[in-house]
């Protein structure tokens, strides 16, 4: 795994990562196979388990989203207390910047949406927390 880059170094693995996803766009990929493939093309390698990812980089709040933070919202499949909406965590997008995810699921592939409609409609699903792998300082 990568260590923590900084400064210009953070900033272009960051670019890089949302580069990658941006390709991805159109192709039929889990959304933590989508996340797994982007950071592993930059260098860093992640677990592919939802819940071991969401344990991965240090905690966002708010606001201070950077891009190819990862977002975590409830799913269709809850990785923890499945079919509890209230506490699941079952999907993953890649925060692109200028307030859009880049998420995927099996059944649309990967899209790029806002980043409200994507995660924090409930109709979607529950907004469940951020991290940001690459260490800004």
């Amino acid at each position: 795994m990568m260590d923590r880059v900084n400064g210009a170094d953070a900033d272009r693995v960051a670019a890089d990562i949302v580069r990658f996803a941006r390709r991805m766009i159109g192709v039929v990929t889990s959304p933590t196979g989508l996340v797994v493939c982007c950071f592993l093309k930059a260098g860093i390698v992640l677990p592919e388990e939802l819940l071991a990812l969401h344990r991965e980089g240090e905690r966002v709040v708010g606001s201070d989203l950077l891009a190819a933070d990862l977002i975590f919202r409830t799913g269709r499949r809850d990785a923890f207390h499945p079919g509890d909406q209230r506490y699941g965590i079952g999907h993953v997008g890649i925060y692109s910047g200028e307030h859009t995810v880049l998420h995927a699921s099996l059944s649309e592939g990967c899209v790029s949406e806002d980043l409200i409609d994507a995660f924090f409609d409930a109709e979607n699903g529950h907004f469940r927390g951020t991290r940001r792998i690459i260490a800004r300082t």
